[in-house]
């Protein structure tokens, strides 16, 4: 079970501040956080400069899963600045996957018998077998997002 999120970092600071980790305590969980760079659209390991906000964003990986597809997983994050100050961000919710029902599936399909010129038959025949082992390799990795993603409403803000 993947968790991704981006949310807005407050540094009321007078000194910059470099967030090296994001946890979750239940399940015990480490994660990355990265932050976008003041002037330019790349995330790394860059600071949140005194007195100004950034754009972080987090990642994790919970295995085994606990959560089902569909389900939503709500949880605190603590995140660990380099001073060992923790931060934390209480109540993100993280919304679970889609679940495609079998009858939107199936409406989604198109026969194959249906199609008569013979190179397009094969065409299709090869996609579909591609598209199938790709739906096999994906099938236990789900990705949640903050519930107001592309930007979320949860911030932290950074004090001493």
């Amino acid at each position: 079970m993947n968790l991704h999120g981006m949310m807005t970092a407050t540094n009321i600071t007078d000194f910059n501040v470099l967030l090296l980790r994001a946890v979750i305590n239940h399940p015990k969980t480490e994660g990355h956080v990265i932050v976008q760079h003041r002037e330019r659209n790349v995330f790394g390991n860059y600071p949140i400069l005194s007195r100004s906000h950034s754009d972080i964003s987090i990642d994790f990986a919970i295995m085994p899963p606990v959560k089902k597809p569909g389900q939503d997983f709500r949880t605190t994050i603590l995140l660990i600045d380099h001073l060992g100050n923790v931060h934390k961000v209480k109540n993100v919710f993280f919304k679970g996957p889609r679940i495609i029902k079998k009858s939107e599936e199936k409406k989604q399909k198109e026969n194959m018998y249906s199609i008569s010129n013979p190179i397009e038959k094969e065409v299709v025949a090869v996609l579909k077998d591609e598209l199938n082992k790709l739906l096999i390799d994906l099938t236990h990795q789900y990705v949640y997002y903050l519930s107001s993603w592309p930007r979320s409403v949860a911030s932290i803000t950074i004090k001493t």
